[in-house]
């Protein structure tokens, strides 16, 4: 059993996505008998606490203008978006976090000793590399949760994050990005050079880090064990014709949500005191900026008789559409929200773990992928209930008036499929698995 053991989820990634999903495994495991404990990024404590987990927080630096970079990239179009700002993001984003994040491997591998941990959980996307250079050290096994859709071959040509680029776009867009990548850094380093020699530096380190990793390190004594936990079952049933899953994953259903009770009793009553119901909107915390689409589906959903509650990192509407039946949040318990009989929609980012949240609490959603993994994820849900997503680009009030009616339409379907993710919950099989996996070590 997992009675008694010692779990450290550990993460160097500050945004909330990352962190969720572990948290969500950790406590399933915590109310099994083991104990549990984070270590990672401040911003990571109010998400320990909404799960009742102790954590050792610590501070990672964050890209100077990471919310401006953010919100940039949001925005831009996929043309652009692989032609130059590809390149872009990752030289003054995702270098600097990995870069803050590797600096503190000696920090946490130091605050990982003093726990002594019976096994490391930690996330299968970033720093997994960095987490198994950790439990090598403290010959550790390693529990990598890992997000559907992360361990996946893509088979068909139609899939959403390719199509959205025109034929046209495709044969045009190696040469095109080729010239720009060396008009941009030619650009940085005559005309900002300082931080282009910064920017050096970073990447120098990082290629060093990688080349040691890959040439220095001896794998043989890391036991690893590689899980999907989620909607998988359904994607190998419905969809395996479409994508393939590596046999050395451990695909498994549902970890089931419970409620917190870290709902305020102020939102807690705005979400009673009206019959209204109520669209909950949450496009994550990668995606930053004001889009234009925001004030259309407040339009549309007012006429349509619904309220909004939005949890966003700022004010996602101008003052001058203040109503009653609007209520902007900085934060908000998902899980709790999504359980309130009165939230009747879902307008989401598509994140992995808000999907899987909507299908445990029957919350139909509008899907409206921005970014990465989300096209993928949004293109699942529509081969499963039959609601295609929407491009943000081109967002029109008919189109959102139009989402509302088809999900209607199509409650039974999608009634259909929640019931049968929730029966594949897994609760058993991943204690039983990871009982083994790690007495076995």
């Amino acid at each position: 059993m997992i009675n008694n053991q010692k779990i450290a989820i550990i993460t160097l990634v500050p945004d909330t996505g990352h962190t969720t999903s572990l948290l969500h495994f950790g406590r399933l495991l915590q109310d099994n008998g083991a104990e549990v404990h984070f270590f990672g990024p401040h911003e990571n404590a109010l998400l320990c606490q909404e799960n009742n987990i102790t954590s050792t927080t610590f501070l990672i630096e964050r890209p100077l203008g990471y919310q401006d970079c953010l919100a940039r990239y949001s925005r831009t179009r996929p043309f652009w978006r692989e032609a130059i700002f590809n390149k872009w993001l990752y030289i003054n984003y995702f270098e600097k976090v990995n870069y803050y994040g590797i600096r503190k491997q000696s920090l946490l591998t130091s605050l990982l000793e003093d726990f002594n941990p019976s096994a490391i959980l930690c996330d299968g996307h970033q720093f997994s590399q960095t987490s198994e250079l950790i439990a090598l050290k403290l010959s550790c096994p390693v529990i990598l949760n890992n997000p559907y859709g992360g361990y996946y071959v893509y088979q068909n040509d139609n899939h959403i994050s390719i199509s959205r680029i025109s034929s046209f776009d495709k044969v045009f867009l190696p040469v095109f990005k080729k010239s720009l990548g060396k008009i941009y850094t030619e650009y940085s380093k005559w005309f900002n050079r300082n931080k282009f020699l910064s920017d050096e530096i970073i990447h120098d380190f990082l290629t060093q880090y990688w080349n040691n990793y890959y040439s220095n390190t001896d794998f043989q004594g890391l036991r690893k064990l590689i899980i999907s936990s989620g909607i998988g079952i359904l994607e190998k049933k419905y969809l395996a014709d479409q994508i393939t899953i590596p046999e050395e994953v451990f695909q498994v259903g549902p970890i089931p949500y419970t409620t917190t009770n870290l709902l305020s009793d102020e939102l807690s009553n705005w979400l009673d005191q009206d019959s209204k119901p109520v669209i909950y909107i949450c496009l994550g915390t990668m995606v930053k900026g004001i889009f234009p689409f925001f004030s259309t589906i407040i339009r549309v959903a007012l006429t349509e008789g619904f309220r909004i509650l939005w949890s966003y990192y700022k004010k996602p509407w101008k003052d001058s559409l203040d109503s009653k039946h609007l209520r902007w949040e900085k934060w908000v318990p998902q899980v709790d929200i999504l359980a309130h009989k009165n939230v009747k929609l879902f307008i989401s980012h598509c994140g992995a773990g808000a999907i899987k949240q909507a299908l445990w609490f029957c919350k139909p959603i509008i899907a409206i992928p921005i970014l990465w993994d989300q096209f993928y994820n949004a293109w699942v849900l529509e081969q499963l209930c039959g609601i295609a997503p929407l491009n943000w680009n081109s967002i029109s009030t008919k189109q959102i008036q139009s989402q509302i009616k088809d999900i209607q339409d199509r409650m039974g379907r999608f009634r259909k499929i929640c019931a049968e993710y929730k029966e594949t919950e897994a609760s058993k099989v991943i204690l039983d698995r990871l009982s083994n996996f790690i007495s076995d070590h």
